[in-house]
Protein backbone atom coordinates (compact mmCIF):
# COMPACT_ATOMS: atom_id res chain seq x y z
CA UNK A 1 0.00 0.00 0.00
CA UNK A 2 1.00 3.51 -0.84
CA UNK A 3 1.13 6.15 1.06
CA UNK A 4 -0.26 8.94 0.00
CA UNK A 5 0.55 13.17 1.65
CA UNK A 6 -2.66 14.46 3.44
CA UNK A 7 -2.64 18.34 2.71
CA UNK A 8 -5.62 21.37 2.88
CA UNK A 9 -8.44 21.35 -0.08
CA UNK A 10 -8.39 24.43 -1.77
CA UNK A 11 -11.90 25.22 0.20
CA UNK A 12 -10.44 24.86 3.45
CA UNK A 13 -7.82 27.17 2.68
CA UNK A 14 -10.07 29.98 1.00
CA UNK A 15 -12.51 29.30 4.38
CA UNK A 16 -9.37 29.73 7.10
CA UNK A 17 -8.52 32.85 4.85
CA UNK A 18 -11.62 34.46 4.80
CA UNK A 19 -12.14 33.99 8.28
CA UNK A 20 -8.59 35.53 9.63
CA UNK A 21 -9.44 38.22 6.75
CA UNK A 22 -12.80 38.91 9.29
CA UNK A 23 -10.91 38.74 12.45
CA UNK A 24 -8.32 41.37 11.03
CA UNK A 25 -11.16 43.71 9.61
CA UNK A 26 -12.64 43.77 12.85
CA UNK A 27 -9.37 44.13 14.95
CA UNK A 28 -8.75 47.12 12.62
CA UNK A 29 -12.15 49.21 13.37
CA UNK A 30 -11.88 48.45 17.07
CA UNK A 31 -8.14 49.38 16.76
CA UNK A 32 -9.31 53.25 15.34
CA UNK A 33 -11.31 53.70 17.99
CA UNK A 34 -8.61 52.80 20.46
CA UNK A 35 -6.11 55.48 19.31
CA UNK A 36 -8.81 57.93 18.87
CA UNK A 37 -9.64 57.90 22.06
CA UNK A 38 -5.76 57.59 22.79
CA UNK A 39 -4.65 60.78 20.89
CA UNK A 40 -8.05 62.73 22.65
CA UNK A 41 -6.54 61.79 26.27
CA UNK A 42 -3.20 62.81 24.95
CA UNK A 43 -3.92 66.48 23.66
CA UNK A 44 -6.12 66.77 26.58
CA UNK A 45 -3.11 66.72 28.96
CA UNK A 46 -1.14 68.41 26.77
CA UNK A 47 -3.43 70.98 26.64
CA UNK A 48 -4.03 71.02 30.73
CA UNK A 49 -0.17 70.77 30.90
CA UNK A 50 -0.16 74.43 29.12
CA UNK A 51 -2.88 75.45 30.78
CA UNK A 52 -0.28 74.60 33.92
CA UNK A 53 2.64 76.58 32.60
CA UNK A 54 0.62 79.57 31.87
CA UNK A 55 -0.67 79.60 34.94
CA UNK A 56 2.84 79.13 36.94
CA UNK A 57 4.65 81.45 34.53
CA UNK A 58 1.63 84.45 35.25
CA UNK A 59 2.41 84.08 38.85
CA UNK A 60 6.54 83.91 38.75
CA UNK A 61 6.23 86.91 36.15
CA UNK A 62 3.56 88.54 37.82
CA UNK A 63 2.50 88.88 34.19
CA UNK A 64 -1.12 88.11 32.14
CA UNK A 65 -1.35 85.31 30.14
CA UNK A 66 -4.26 84.72 27.63
CA UNK A 67 -4.61 80.94 26.43
CA UNK A 68 -7.00 80.85 23.54
CA UNK A 69 -8.08 77.70 21.94
CA UNK A 70 -9.14 78.45 18.10
CA UNK A 71 -11.44 75.98 16.99
CA UNK A 72 -11.07 74.23 13.24
CA UNK A 73 -12.37 72.15 10.64
CA UNK A 74 -10.48 68.99 12.20
CA UNK A 75 -10.16 69.80 15.67
CA UNK A 76 -8.42 72.77 16.76
CA UNK A 77 -5.07 74.85 18.06
CA UNK A 78 -4.62 76.19 21.58
CA UNK A 79 -2.00 78.87 21.72
CA UNK A 80 -0.68 81.51 24.21
CA UNK A 81 -0.33 85.40 24.06
CA UNK A 82 1.09 87.16 26.01
CA UNK A 83 2.51 91.23 26.49
CA UNK A 84 5.42 90.36 29.01
CA UNK A 85 8.80 90.85 27.06
CA UNK A 86 10.68 88.48 29.52
CA UNK A 87 8.09 85.60 28.58
CA UNK A 88 9.00 85.79 24.89
CA UNK A 89 12.12 83.70 26.22
CA UNK A 90 10.33 80.90 27.28
CA UNK A 91 9.88 79.25 23.83
CA UNK A 92 7.95 76.13 24.81
CA UNK A 93 4.93 78.26 26.73
CA UNK A 94 4.17 79.86 23.13
CA UNK A 95 4.26 77.25 20.78
CA UNK A 96 1.31 76.14 19.76
CA UNK A 97 -0.16 72.51 19.84
CA UNK A 98 -1.99 71.03 17.43
CA UNK A 99 -5.65 69.29 18.72
CA UNK A 100 -6.74 67.22 15.90
CA UNK A 101 -8.76 65.17 17.99
CA UNK A 102 -10.74 68.02 20.22
CA UNK A 103 -13.15 69.53 19.06
CA UNK A 104 -14.22 71.79 21.21
CA UNK A 105 -12.54 73.73 24.76
CA UNK A 106 -14.91 76.17 26.84
CA UNK A 107 -15.15 77.59 30.09
CA UNK A 108 -18.37 79.37 31.14
CA UNK A 109 -18.85 79.32 26.55
CA UNK A 110 -15.54 80.90 26.22
CA UNK A 111 -12.60 79.68 24.12
CA UNK A 112 -9.99 80.79 26.16
CA UNK A 113 -8.64 81.39 29.26
CA UNK A 114 -6.66 84.51 31.09
CA UNK A 115 -4.19 84.18 34.04
CA UNK A 116 -3.60 87.67 35.57
CA UNK A 117 -0.23 87.93 37.60
CA UNK A 118 -2.01 88.60 40.39
CA UNK A 119 -3.19 85.12 40.15
CA UNK A 120 -6.63 85.36 39.34
CA UNK A 121 -8.36 82.99 36.60
CA UNK A 122 -10.88 84.15 34.19
CA UNK A 123 -13.13 82.62 33.81
CA UNK A 124 -13.35 80.63 37.04
CA UNK A 125 -15.61 77.81 36.12
CA UNK A 126 -16.08 74.25 34.78
CA UNK A 127 -13.65 73.35 32.24
CA UNK A 128 -15.78 71.32 29.03
CA UNK A 129 -13.21 69.76 26.61
CA UNK A 130 -15.17 67.49 23.81
CA UNK A 131 -13.50 64.96 21.47
CA UNK A 132 -13.84 65.50 17.79
CA UNK A 133 -16.37 62.85 17.49
CA UNK A 134 -18.27 63.98 20.24
CA UNK A 135 -17.69 60.17 22.06
CA UNK A 136 -15.98 61.56 25.40
CA UNK A 137 -15.79 64.70 27.35
CA UNK A 138 -13.87 66.04 30.23
CA UNK A 139 -15.60 68.38 32.75
CA UNK A 140 -14.10 69.55 35.43
CA UNK A 141 -13.43 72.60 38.01
CA UNK A 142 -10.73 74.37 35.93
CA UNK A 143 -8.94 74.91 39.91
CA UNK A 144 -9.15 71.01 40.05
CA UNK A 145 -7.96 70.20 36.76
CA UNK A 146 -4.99 72.33 37.31
CA UNK A 147 -4.15 70.73 40.63
CA UNK A 148 -4.87 66.98 39.58
CA UNK A 149 -2.29 68.16 36.70
CA UNK A 150 0.20 69.55 39.26
CA UNK A 151 0.31 66.85 41.46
Amino acid sequence: MKKTKRSFTLLELLLAMSLLAMIGGLMAFKAKELIDAYGFRYEVAQVLGKLELARALSLGYGADIKVVFQEEKKGGVCRVFSEEPALKKQTLLFQPISCKNIRSLTIKGSHEVLFSGSGWVFPLGDIEITSLRGKETLRKSIAVALKEKAG
